[in-house]
């Protein structure tokens, strides 16, 4: 399995600190941490920002881990990373494997300048996935010099031909009231609040997350009515996925554009008597798949 990697410069999502479990937006790639953290994490290929976790055959991710913490320094202010990468099938057959993307700089290490990025490509050659239609690609990131890691889990489904390659090169961050993870692509969303919210009443045994969203531009009102939406929980200290609690709930406002001016959805995400923390993804995606929203809170 062929991995390289390189150095360069980009911020996009939020930052990764030690302790903190997420999951990535898009990708719904896991990443649990153990000492290292980052600012940003983001998976591309083609140079686009991937969208989605299908991808098609004999392309290659590119896996971004942007000014990266918790690696310990020499004397000479020398970091020394280290990454095996690993592509699993569905039973668990490993179908290949790199043991360190970083070997060959194992004893030299890396000086503070060329340290802002660790990046880790990894291909999906026909010959190393064969006839899988999931695989899963681990990347276990450590410190050669003490027991800090940091692992990213990433369940990839082999797109057909029709599937095709979703990617974008114009995905938007938005700042949300509580830190939490907002992205669009394709488009923008100007301002954006996330709460815990326990006063609705459908169900007034649940917890909802909130998502306000507002000031659109580049999307028409029907696009977000007629687009797909969909939501998934995750438990916030071991990752395990579980199933959505309700359909979502939501509101709508046009604006006297003809546009969209507010954009409300509710996800039911647990009990309230549940003091565990969970974190909630939220995704809409417009009907042909060109345009796209997903957002990831802890609560």
């Amino acid at each position: 399995m062929r991995t390289i990697f390189f150095f360069f410069g980009c911020l996009l999502f939020a930052s990764l600190s030690f302790g903190q479990n997420t999951v990535l937006p898009f990708t719904a790639a896991k990443v649990s941490t153990a000492g290292i953290g980052a600012s940003s994490i983001e998976v591309s290929v083609d140079g686009y920002l991937l969208t989605s976790n299908i991808v098609p055959l004999n392309k290659e991710l590119e896996f971004k881990f942007m000014l990266p913490t918790g690696f310990t320094k020499d004397a000479a202010q020398k970091t020394f990373p280290a990454a095996k990468v690993t592509i699993t099938n569905a039973s668990g057959q490993v179908l290949g494997a790199t043991a360190d993307a970083f070997l060959a700089n194992a004893t030299t290490g890396y000086i503070p300048t060329k340290f802002k990025e660790l990046s880790i490509k990894t291909g999906l050659g026909a010959a190393v996935i064969k006839a899988n239609k999931d695989v899963t690609i681990t990347i276990e990131l450590s410190d050669r010099k003490s027991k800090n890691t940091l692992k990213l889990v990433m369940p990839v489904k082999i797109a057909t031909a029709a599937q095709g390659l979703k990617a974008s090169a114009a995905v938007a961050k938005t700042t949300t009231s509580n830190g939490s993870n907002f992205l669009a692509s394709n488009f923008k969303v100007g301002t954006c609040t996330i709460t815990l919210d326990e006063t609705i009443k459908v169900d007034p045994t649940l917890s909802y997350a909130s998502i306000d969203m507002n000031n659109f531009t580049g999307i028409a009102s029907d696009e977000i009515t007629s687009g797909i939406e969909s939501y998934f929980i995750y438990d916030a200290t071991t990752l395990a996925t579980i199933a959505p609690l309700s359909k979502v709930l939501k509101r709508i406002k046009m604006s006297v554009e003809g546009g969209v001016s507010n954009y409300l959805v509710k996800l039911a995400f647990k009990k309230k008597t549940d003091t565990k923390k969970y974190i909630v993804r939220f995704r809409w995606e417009s009907k042909d798949g060109k345009k796209l929203i997903e957002s990831v809170s802890t609560y």
